[in-house]
């Protein structure tokens, strides 16, 4: 059917006559020479998700956004893909002054020149450009994507502004977002990146996102406001609860289910760091542990299983 609707309108004008044709082909080149002398050069590529994000950022006809919202969680994660290692790896930027977007992309330029594998000017000049214009924002949550050839590996940079960062474009109207996702990567590994958007975007929807958000404690607090609730589980070590088995274990004696990650461990003294087989569990250690739902639910049980609300907190996020 869509062929035969590209093929009878050609067939129709040639139908009704020489004139139409040499018209219709002379619209066409000029329209051709046009896009090659004056767009081509101004026409900056992301994809179409890409702009689904950006139009969802800026259109106030809610019935389009919920549909665009509908095709963005289509394009979700896959099972496969390591949303909590990306996430739980991620730069944390907490800005304790409003800011304008161009003050937190140099907060996070300087964060990735801190890797000195990148060749990363390039990298700040295009995330730069990005900031100057629209940004797709959803519910004060900027997102921002970059894909370029030569980046070397995937970063992610969460930047949190309890005061505001002041939008070049307002959204919907409003000036300012409190918080900002920067998403850069090679070129490659692009369709992970939109599933990664895409998982974002419906996180913060969500309506305990802003004030979880917005109470988070520590870098680690931050990374688990936005992870899948049925793929990770943090428990607080302390003796009179059933996690208190695990004080005084190493990982590799811990007797956790198969399969399950021990990605972060948060000593109360701030430290936090990615466990090996020999490190031992102490008093007050608070450890992330991700996996599949069933991992989760199995590590819950036998180490968490009344969920005590009750949670000694860590010192407050560093800039």
């Amino acid at each position: 059917m869509q062929i035969a609707g590209m093929l009878i309108p050609l067939w129709l004008i040639v139908q009704m006559g020489w004139m139409a044709v040499l018209f219709t082909g002379g619209l066409v080149a000029g329209c051709i020479a046009w896009y090659y002398a004056y767009a081509d050069h101004r026409v900056v590529r992301d994809g179409a998700i890409y702009h689904v994000f950006e139009r969802m950022g800026r259109r106030v006809y809610r019935g389009l956004d919920d549909e665009l919202r509908g095709i963005v969680a289509d394009k979700g994660l896959d099972d496969e893909d390591p949303v909590e290692h990306f996430v739980l790896d991620a730069a944390v930027i907490d800005l304790d002054e409003e800011s304008t977007c161009a003050e937190a992309i140099e907060a996070v330029s300087a964060e990735l020149d801190k890797d000195a594998d990148w060749h990363v000017e390039p990298v700040h000049e295009a995330l730069r450009a990005r900031v100057r214009g629209a940004l797709p924002v959803i519910a004060g949550f900027g997102l921002v994507h970059l894909s370029m050839e030569g980046v070397p590996a995937s970063r992610l940079v969460l930047v949190r502004a309890l005061e505001g960062i002041v939008l070049a474009v307002p959204s919907r109207g409003v000036p300012r977002i409190n918080a900002l996702a920067v998403l850069v990567g090679p070129e490659e590994e692009f369709a992970l990146h939109l599933r990664l958007m895409a998982h974002f975007s419906r996180r913060v929807d969500d309506v305990d996102f802003e004030g979880a958000w917005a109470e988070a404690r520590t870098p680690t607090e931050l990374k688990e406001v936005l992870l899948r609730e049925d793929r990770y589980h943090t428990v607080r070590l302390v003796p009179d609860r059933p996690g208190g088995t695990l004080i005084g274990r190493a990982l590799v004696d811990a007797q956790l289910p198969r399969g399950l990650i021990i990605a972060l461990v948060h000593r109360v003294d701030g430290v936090v760091f990615v466990p090996n087989g020999d490190d031992v569990f102490r008093e007050g250690d608070r450890i992330t542990a991700i996996g599949d739902p069933d991992l989760i639910r199995a590590f819950r049980e036998a180490f968490d299983p009344v969920h005590p609300d009750a949670d000694v907190r860590a010192a407050p996020v560093a800039g």
